[in-house]
C-alpha cells in the first residue's frame, strides 16, 4: 500500500467534498455503448488490466494525523455487476437503461474506500450492451474517459484475438506527479503565491450576485439546468 500526497488540483477537490459531503456532483459518468458479440470475460479482464495499469483508480482518500493523503491499494477483482434487459418490454429498455445510469451518476462515493470507479453492464438485447462507468473527479476527468476507451478498445481487441497488447508502459503515475508538484513548490513560494490571492481577492468575500429569475436558495441544491440560444451570424 503506498501513501503520497495529495496535488494541488486534488486538495482543493478534497476541501470542496468536505463542505458539502455525500453528494455526487464531482462525479464523472458515462457510457458506452457496445454492438457486436461481447466476451464479457475478456471484458472484465481488460477493465482489471486499466486499473492495474493506472494507480489513480485504486486510490482512496485517507487522513492521518490532520492531514490526508492518496492511498493506492493493490490490484484487486473488479467488479462489473450486469442487468439482463432482454426481457422487459421493447419500449421499455431504453427509459430502464437510463434511469439506471442517473442512479449510477448520482450515487457518491465513499472517498475512504477504493475504488472511485463503478462499472456496470446492461445486456439491451442480443448484440447490443451498454457499458456504464462512473469515476470521481479526484481520480479522473474528462480527457480520461477518452484514455479509459482507447485502452479498454485495444486491450479487449487484443485479448479476444490472443495478441500482444500494443499499448506502451505507464512511465509515471499522477501520485507521482503529486509528489513533484508538491517538492517544487516550497514553503516561500508557497506563501507567495497564497499572499497573492489574498491580495487579489481582498474585499470580495460576498457572492456573486448575478441577474436570476428566483432568489439564491440559502443551501445550495446542485440542481441546475441549461438552455441554449443561438448566437446570431456576425456576417449577417
Amino acid at each position: 500500500m503506498r501513501l503520497c500526497p495529495l496535488s494541488l488540483a486534488q486538495q482543493r477537490l478534497w476541501f470542496l467534498e468536505q463542505l458539502e459531503p455525500g453528494t455526487a456532483v464531482h462525479n464523472i459518468s458515462s457510457g458506452l455503448r457496445l454492438n457486436g458479440d461481447l466476451d464479457t470475460q475478456a471484458l472484465r479482464r481488460s477493465v482489471a488490466s486499466i486499473v492495474a495499469r493506472h494507480e489513480t483508480l485504486r486510490t482512496a482518500f485517507v487522513t492521518l494525523c490532520g492531514e490526508v493523503f492518496q492511498r493506492v491499494s493493490p490490484i484487486g477483482d473488479v467488479e462489473i455487476p450486469e442487468v439482463d434487459l432482454r426481457a422487459s418490454p421493447e419500449n421499455a429498455r431504453d427509459r430502464e437503461a437510463y434511469r439506471m445510469a442517473c442512479e449510477e451518476a448520482n450515487r457518491p462515493f465513499d472517498l475512504q474506500c477504493s475504488p472511485l470507479l463503478r462499472l456496470k453492464l446492461i445486456r439491451m438485447r442480443d448484440g447490443e450492451h451498454i457499458l456504464l462507468f462512473t469515476t470521481h473527479h479526484l481520480v479522473s476527468d474528462g480527457w480520461s474517459i477518452g484514455v479509459f476507451v482507447e485502452e479498454l478498445t485495444e486491450i479487449y481487441e487484443a485479448d479476444v484475438q490472443s495478441r500482444q497488447c500494443q499499448l506502451p508502459p505507464v512511465p509515471f503515475q499522477y501520485a507521482d506527479y503529486g509528489e513533484w508538484q508538491r517538492k517544487s513548490l516550497d514553503d516561500q513560494e508557497h506563501m507567495r503565491q497564497i499572499q497573492y490571492w489574498k491580495t487579489r481577492l481582498a474585499g470580495r468575500e460576498s457572492p456573486l450576485e448575478l441577474p436570476a429569475d428566483r432568489a439564491r436558495p440559502a443551501e445550495q441544491s446542485f440542481l441546475g439546468a441549461s438552455i441554449s440560444i443561438p448566437a446570431p451570424d456576425s456576417e449577417g
